[in-house]
């Protein structure tokens, strides 16, 4: 079996060409269909496993100063304004203004973003700005959306989330404490997901599973974003088909990643002690294949998993930007074995379209070191799987 530039191109525009990817919508189901059929034309024995949420349908997002406006959109976790929007002055998030804004990237735990969300816990204001992303973070202009990591617990305070390019005035107001009105209006409806699962038989059922797995929902496209995991867990699902493996494999993909990891609490809840029961896992996160300021990270449950991965890329010329391994919290759903004991060896990165809608297409892709990639990880689990 070949894993070259054609078959990841293949895949990621497979990927690609569903879409939005957001968990519950049109083109998180038909991604999970595809996804499926090429599991099973693979060789393996493919399901799709649904879940329900409470999806999130965004209504209208807008922040105004006098004639100015800035349109946006909710953060998925937090709550709605009247309909006429609130008013108040303007002050920094964690101030005493009723209305909080603040500057932030779109990911978690980072300097920006732990403010604006210590303020929303703390219900210091009405209703919150939070200007997302842009240059002083690495990331290209544009909106770029938080995950919504407490969906299944919302708090009440509206979040409106708007584009990197209105942060000079909407900070000039800010600092003035001139009024703005935030008007965040959206609904909540019953909707499915479904994460794909899939199997492989071992020559010897009695030894314990190693478990691949990768998120597949996220923001926009994601093409740079989830595409490169999405490409490397086919990779790996046809070499473990081709090889015959003593150990049972179990693959699955999951939706709800924006969401909490909803779909991946899902699949873990539906198999308990699988965490610690497997021999090992490989997690196949986000942005490690990107074209645009991306990086790559190796992440491992100790030095040693860590080193499994290093050593595999190596040998197909990559050399990872950094390595977290021990008592360094992994990031992805990598975090999600460490309360249990899992092995894991876990690949992510960052990317300057992360959670941005320009993020589609080959072109934001480096197809070379994305195959380079695949390569490798699926020499690491054929190793793995005996």
């Amino acid at each position: 079996m070949t894993i070259d530039t054609a078959s990841v191109a293949a895949d990621l525009a497979g990927y690609d060409g569903h879409g939005h990817h957001r968990t519950g919508t049109a083109g998180d189901e038909s991604c999970a269909r595809w996804l499926a059929e090429a599991a099973s034309t693979a060789g393996l024995e493919t399901r799709l496993v649904a879940f329900d949420l409470e999806r999130v349908d965004p209504i209208a997002g807008s922040v105004r100063a006098g004639d100015r406006v800035a349109e946006g959109l909710t953060l998925f976790d937090g709550g709605v304004t009247p309909d006429g929007g609130v008013t108040g002055s303007a002050g920094p998030a964690g101030s005493s203004a009723p209305i909080g804004v603040a500057q932030a990237p779109c990911f978690w735990g980072r300097p920006g973003t732990l403010d604006a969300m210590r303020a929303r816990e703390d219900g210091c204001h009405r209703a919150m700005v939070v200007v997302s992303g842009g240059e002083p973070f690495g990331l290209r202009a544009g909106l770029t959306l938080l995950n919504a990591e407490r969906f299944l617990r919302p708090l009440p305070t509206p979040v409106l989330q708007v584009a990197s390019e209105h942060a000079p005035w909407l900070l000039a107001a800010t600092g003035e404490g001139r009024a703005l009105t935030v008007t965040v209006r959206a609904t909540r409806s019953r909707a499915t997901a479904r994460n794909v699962e899939a199997r492989l038989a071992g020559r010897e059922p009695d030894l314990p599973p190693l478990v691949v797995m990768t998120p597949r929902s996220g923001w926009w496209h994601c093409a740079s974003e989830r595409g490169p995991g999405i490409a490397c867990w086919l990779a790996i699902a046809r070499a473990l088909a081709a090889a015959r493996p003593r150990r049972e494999v179990r693959m699955v993909a999951t939706s709800g990643h924006e969401l909490g990891h909803l779909g991946l609490d899902h699949f873990l809840h539906a198999n308990p002690g699988l965490v610690a029961g497997a021999h090992a896992w490989i997690h196949l996160g986000a942005n490690f294949g990107g074209a645009v300021g991306a990086r790559l990270e190796v992440q491992g449950s100790d030095d040693a998993w860590a080193t499994r991965a290093v050593d595999a890329l190596a040998g197909v010329g990559v050399v990872p930007d950094g390595v977290r391994a021990g008592d360094a919290a992994p990031r992805g759903e990598a975090a999600n074995l460490v309360a249990e004991g899992g092995r894991f060896v876990s690949l992510v990165g960052d990317n300057a379209l992360f959670h941005h809608p320009h993020d589609r297409g080959l072109e934001v892709v480096d197809l070379d070191r994305t195959a380079r990639v695949a390569r490798a990880m699926a020499s690491v689990a054929c190793a793995l799987a005996g």
